[in-house]
């Protein structure tokens, strides 16, 4: 048994099970810990669980690892509408993926942009997170620097709400949990 939807979840947990195992841990000790395991911050990471409204964060800034975690999420929440804010982490991961990016994104419903979080690179001419928002066919995509993010959610039209990245968009996650909770809490 195993709480965490998708794929990915799965085989992240198997392989977590086979290096357990190899380690000597016994498989009675592997089942507890499955059942028990409640996830790992950033990564699937419900925030906020309401019959209107679900609110998950994910540090994943890979286009794979984006594709992975929005293939999890449809899975779970068939037939829901899906919105992502997504802030692309370093220049040079944009700059190399940003049509992989943007194929991703398009498997949303909605989609926020924010601009590129640089970590430790300093920027390259003509890399920014438009280059992935001219590669989108989703309509309506925009880029909101991160203090109008929250403004330009549409809460009440979003059945999933998805913060996607490695960047600062982490800052977000509790003000976007308080807006929900006094949006659905009065």
């Amino acid at each position: 048994h195993f709480s965490f939807p998708g794929l990915i979840n799965v085989e992240n947990a198997v392989a977590a099970s086979a290096m357990a195992l190899m380690s000597g841990v016994m498989a009675e000790e592997i089942r507890k810990a499955l059942i028990c395991f409640r996830g790992v911050r950033r990564r699937f990471d419900i925030r906020v669980n309401y019959p209107a409204i679900v609110y998950i964060d994910d540090y994943a800034h890979h286009p794979e690892e984006i594709k992975a975690f929005i293939n999890s999420i449809r899975e779970q929440y068939r037939g829901k509408k899906i919105t992502g804010i997504f802030q692309p982490h370093l220049y040079s991961r944009t700059a190399d993926h940003a049509a992989s990016f943007a194929e991703a994104l398009d498997t949303l419903d909605s989609v926020i942009l924010m601009p590129i979080y640089p970590a430790r690179e300093e920027p390259i001419p003509g890399v920014e997170s438009e280059i992935i928002l001219e590669k989108m066919q989703l309509p309506g995509v925009r880029i909101v620097k991160s203090t109008g993010v929250i403004d330009a959610v549409d809460f009440e039209n979003t059945e999933v709400l998805l913060t996607i990245g490695a960047g600062d968009i982490d800052r977000l996650v509790k003000p976007i949990e308080e807006k929900i909770k006094s949006l659905y809490n009065g």
